[in-house]
């Protein structure tokens, strides 16, 4: 739904007992009904003003219908472009974190370029029969990506910097590498799950969305809780219920009045950061 400020704005509550579906005075574009003509035009009104924002895009000055008929484009685009697969991963990125959103965008870009995601379909590749066979990842193991990580400084590798450095020649945009990490799989058309099955063996089946993909989809499911830079940002309700997402604030278990502390409290450390990483860049 359209904000009004940076708050949802909530539609006319819809009487359960069908006593509003009669009322004479209808927004056609939200389908909400009004009995009395004056709360109508109040409405009417208010939907008319150059006030809102679509929620998916960031763009503002828009009136109510302009900015869901912009909310509309952008879900049909996330429903074809964005595959059900990744929306946990991110999901987990965004929940309570501090960062800006263009921050956790590239880091949401670069998970999903650099390793398979659980519950995500792939194709494993069977060289010897030539065919691909399709499968589901079930689980991940990142510990053969863990131990080559602490030996990436080789002197082979500082000459193929040296000679990247030289060749000035415009290249083809290629994606990020595949982190070397080994996965299990349940097959399709059996009940047969194999593990340390390395990326290389494994065809992505979903293509990863793009970064303004992945940047509406985190608009249209989360907001910040406050007005700051450094407000935590919190997903939707009914997603951190369906994907289980876990609370990044241990205050949070302790009482619920504790909630707006917790928010301050990273807001705080948020800005700490960013001045601590002034500072060091001044000197």
């Amino acid at each position: 739904m359209p904000l009004l400020g940076k708050k949802v704005f909530t539609l006319a509550t819809i009487d359960r007992n069908g006593e509003t579906g009669d009322a004479p005075y209808l927004i056609p574009h939200t389908k909400e009904r009004f009995q009395s003509k004056s709360e109508y035009k109040k409405r009417k009104d208010l939907y008319s003003q150059n006030i809102w924002t679509c929620r998916a895009t960031g763009h503002i000055n828009l009136t109510h219908e302009e900015a869901c008929k912009s909310e509309t484009v952008v879900m049909e685009q996330l429903a074809s472009q964005f595959p059900k697969c990744f929306e946990k991963d991110v999901l987990e990125l965004v929940h309570h974190s501090t960062a800006s959103l263009d921050a956790i965008v590239d880091k949401a870009w670069w998970k999903l370029h650099q390793q398979f995601i659980i519950g995500e379909k792939v194709n494993l590749k069977v060289k010897v029969a030539d065919k691909l066979i399709p499968a589901k990842v079930t689980a991940i193991d990142s510990s053969a990506g863990d131990k080559m990580a602490t030996s990436c400084n080789s002197p082979s590798s500082d000459k193929e910097n040296s000679a990247d450095e030289k060749d000035k020649s415009p290249k083809k945009w290629v994606p990020p590498k595949f982190l070397p990490y080994t996965y299990s799989i349940e097959l399709d058309n059996e009940a047969k799950v194999i593990h340390s099955v390395p990326g290389s063996d494994m065809h992505r089946v979903s293509k990863v969305p793009s970064k303004d993909m992945l940047r509406h989809f985190i608009r249209i499911s989360a907001l910040r809780s406050g007005t700051a830079s450094t407000s935590p940002w919190v997903v939707n309700a009914d997603l951190v219920k369906q994907y289980k997402l876990v609370s990044k604030f241990a205050d949070f278990f302790l009482s619920p009045v504790k909630m707006p502390e917790a928010f301050k409290k990273a807001e705080e450390n948020g800005k700490k950061r960013k001045l601590s990483g002034k500072s060091l860049s001044v000197m």
